[in-house]
């Protein structure tokens, strides 16, 4: 059925910002616009004064509805909340606050409808369209509402533009506007694995030159754990004194020494051939993810000094540390990476090396096998007297005693 809008002057509410209102008949009011032409026409016909009656009862109750449902949309405005931090298949929340401008009317049933797309467009991916709502809000008040969101996907995405619209108080006619035009990028990260207990000595184990670098903590930058005995060459700002008092015996605090991980992670992920399976996306899916998961753990220590490579159909190089907006950057460099077409790696270790420091050791996660010729030339150009590189395929025992699992969570 054909919908008819009603083009409406912009208005001006009290923030200052200038909304345009667009008004259509609803289903129903399509109804009752129906039932008043008949009223009108039966009654003008046949000279039945209780039909006009009757249809000009229901033209008041279609202009009420215009006029109420108008001035709600032009009184309530919308602002986005910026988007947390989102990961491939669990749920994550997204808000926005609707404040009502009017001095005197209530904003009723008031709807927001958001559109989400991926930002480059393809036949995997479509966009989805959500709905929130706020039964009420007083005049001059404001409230934040939302929706739950699971994106299976990583990737970019684009948020907006956010439509309102209002059916108050009949539900004739639906008022709505466009309060945000603009639209926000959602990064959706991989989805972190589970890892063995011990994966850092796994990980250690896998590449013994992690070892040379996994540097011992300062005991004051360790982890109080315990207490003991006084010994020489203990610290007098250790002493726990109320222990001590206890015991008449001098007792100290114990720290648990940290290791301090200074090494250079690079992620390849290039396929096997040009023309990729699905069983070869899987695995570079399973390589991004392995890196996003250390990325993670290796960074929730501040003394930890991690250099990450991403190397996809572009090459990526950053150093990542316990700073928020550090590990934000290197997780959207993972959620944007693209496979590529199989090629040299050389450049890419070229520029981690670069960044991290000679003698700090490489690890690279890979979703296939070493491959010399893909090294071919970085005897030369890296000097592998001083490059310590490992390999770890994302197939390998290895990475399979690493990975214990998906970290699942309990959505609807």
């Amino acid at each position: 059925m054909r919908r008819f809008f009603v083009q409406h002057r912009p208005s001006t509410p009290p923030s200052g910002s200038t909304v345009a209102v667009a008004t259509r008949l609803s289903r129903l009011g399509l109804h009752v616009a129906f039932i008043t032409l008949f009223a009108v026409l039966g009654g003008a016909l046949r000279g039945f004064n209780l039909l006009l009656i009757l249809a000009g009862l229901l033209v008041g109750v279609l202009l009420l509805q215009w006029r109420l449902s108008r001035r709600i949309a032009e009184s309530v405005a919308v602002r986005r909340l910026e988007p947390p931090d989102a990961y491939a298949g669990r749920s994550f929340p997204l808000q926005f606050v609707v404040t009502n401008h009017s001095r005197w009317l209530p904003a009723w049933l008031v709807m927001l409808e958001d559109r989400l797309a991926p930002a480059i467009a393809d036949g995997a991916r479509k966009p989805a369209t959500a709905t929130a709502g706020v039964g009420l809000l007083l005049p001059g008040n404001r409230r934040e509402c939302g929706y739950q969101c699971v994106i299976q996907h990583r990737g970019r995405y684009r948020l907006g533009p956010a439509k309102l619209q209002t059916g108050f108080p009949f539900g004739l006619s639906l008022a709505r506007h466009r309060e945000s035009p603009e639209t926000v990028d959602l990064y959706i990260y991989p989805r972190p694995f589970e890892l063995h207990h011990r994966w850092n000595q796994i990980l250690e184990a896998r590449s013994s030159g992690l070892a040379a670098t996994a540097k011992r903590s300062g005991i004051s930058e360790g982890d109080f754990y315990g207490l003991r005995e006084w010994r020489n060459g203990d610290s007098q700002r250790w002493i726990h004194w109320r222990t001590t008092a206890r015991l008449d015996e001098l007792a100290v605090r114990q720290f648990e020494q940290q290791r301090r991980y200074e090494l250079c992670l690079l992620l390849d992920a290039s396929c096997a051939s040009a023309s990729p399976s699905e069983r070869d996306i899987e695995a570079v899916e399973r390589a991004v993810r392995l890196t996003a998961t250390l990325v993670l753990k290796l960074t929730r220590s501040p003394i930890n000094r991690v250099t990450l490579v991403v190397a996809g159909r572009q090459t990526q190089t950053m150093v990542v540390t316990n700073a928020v907006l550090a590990i934000r950057a290197a997780m959207r460099a993972l959620a944007e990476v693209e496979p590529a077409p199989p090629g040299n790696l050389v450049a890419a270790l070229s520029a981690g090396l670069e960044v991290a420091g000679s003698g700090r050791p490489t690890v690279v996660i890979s979703p296939h096998a070493v491959d010399e010729r893909r090294l071919s030339n970085a005897v030369f150009d890296l000097h592998t007297e001083h490059c310590d590189l490992r390999w770890l395929d994302i197939h390998s025992p290895a990475a399979e005693n690493l990975i214990l699992g998906d970290q699942h969570d309990a959505t609807t």
